[in-house]
């Protein structure tokens, strides 16, 4: 995630008024999941608290941003969903359970 805030609040607009991507999925559903992180992509835990940061970066450069602070709220889920892994569950370690 680059800090391209203004591009990101540019297509948070265009998102709102209905546009879709060329696939039919609204613009603004994709925006929020891949802001706040897709679980199924391999980054590291670093890459992961870099993204924490900038989420928060932008939520502070832009406070009123109704997609900063839904993109920052999603971001626990899916850093849950990574630090759980994707194991059945009784192969889950008791340490990635408290980090979800």
């Amino acid at each position: 995630m680059t800090r391209s805030y203004d591009a990101l609040e540019r297509a948070t607009e265009e998102g709102r008024k209905g546009a879709l991507l060329c696939v039919g999925q609204p613009k603004l559903a994709a925006l929020y999941a891949a802001t706040a992180g897709d679980s199924s992509i391999r980054l590291t835990d670093e890459m992961w608290q870099a993204r924490r940061q900038r989420l928060q970066e932008w939520r502070t450069r832009f406070p009123n941003s109704v997609a900063a602070k839904v993109a920052l709220a999603s971001f626990p889920i899916a850093y849950g969903m990574f630090a759980r892994g994707t194991g059945y569950g009784n192969t889950v370690s008791d340490e990635a359970f408290k980090l979800m």
